[in-house]
């Protein structure tokens, strides 16, 4: 859920400030944040802001813990902490309450396309911000999407990271590949298949029709054809302290649109 952030922008004598830039920052990591035109809705908003003949802008974004950066012309450069804490349904979010609460999960069902051959977030990103994990700690990571690409054969890959970092599965050569999978289209172009992430990486399923997901108490993040089943959680072990995003992010093959909806990512820091 996003809260709405609101900046007014002066200088040292309490003079508002026009076309001040306003640049807003996770403190956790120092990332750029991802705003958004409106309370809901995938309209991305310019990160810095420009603030307006009154010295304001306004934005918002998801809960977290923020810093603003104000400059300008007739500014001495200072920073803002903003915290968010949405409570649009009359109720405090228990996330935010429970910020050690070791559970986050988020859910896009909308369809959207990428034509980039290089990893990148969905127009609605899938992504878990600030994730605190202790040293020695196990976490566990669900993912499950449907995707579709306009090539006649599998076209596109996606992959989970943590910040920059893409996952890594061990090899019996030592090397380690990518945590990936073609996740291009089922037998024909522009058909659904399913994909859900499990320990040893990813198991996908395709048919000639489209696959469908029917939610009625809850969708079993696992998938089966007959032939091939698989789904669960992946488990990582993490050594050390950190503060992590982790994101569920995609590319397309050379020349094609590779369209993905039904997107489900959990985070589980088991301590």
């Amino acid at each position: 859920m996003r809260a709405p952030i609101v900046i007014e922008a002066k200088d040292s004598n309490g003079n508002i400030i026009p076309n001040a830039v306003i640049t807003i920052r996770s403190r956790v990591g120092g990332t750029p944040a991802f705003l958004y035109e409106n309370e809901s809705g995938g309209g991305r908003e310019n990160n810095p802001l420009v603030t307006d003949a009154a010295g304001r802008a306004v934005t918002w974004a998801e809960r977290g813990v923020y810093v603003a950066s104000v400059t300008g012309y007739g500014i001495t450069p200072y920073d803002l902490p903003i915290d968010t804490t949405p409570a649009g349904d009359a109720t405090v979010d228990p996330a935010w309450i429970l910020p050690d609460f070791p559970y986050r999960a988020i859910y896009n069902p909308a369809a959207e396309s990428i034509t980039s051959t290089s990893y990148s977030l969905l127009p609605t990103p899938d992504i878990i911000t600030d994730v605190t994990i202790p040293a020695n700690s196990v976490v566990g990571i669900g993912a499950m999407f449907m995707s579709k690409s306009t090539a006649t054969t599998p076209s596109g890959f996606a992959t989970i990271f943590a910040n920059a970092q893409k996952l890594k599965l061990p090899q019996p050569t030592g090397a380690q590949a990518d945590s990936i999978v073609a996740a291009g289209n089922g037998s024909a172009a522009n058909i659904y298949s399913l994909s859900s992430l499990e320990s040893l990486g990813w198991t996908s399923v395709t048919s000639s029709l489209d696959f469908t997901i029917e939610t009625v108490t809850g969708t079993a993040m696992f998938v089966n054809s007959g032939s091939t089943s698989g789904g669960g959680m992946m488990w990582l072990w993490v050594p050390d302290l950190g503060v992590y995003d982790f994101s569920l992010q995609f590319q397309a093959g050379a020349a094609t649109t590779l369209t993905v909806k039904e997107r489900r990512l959990v985070i589980w820091v088991l301590g």
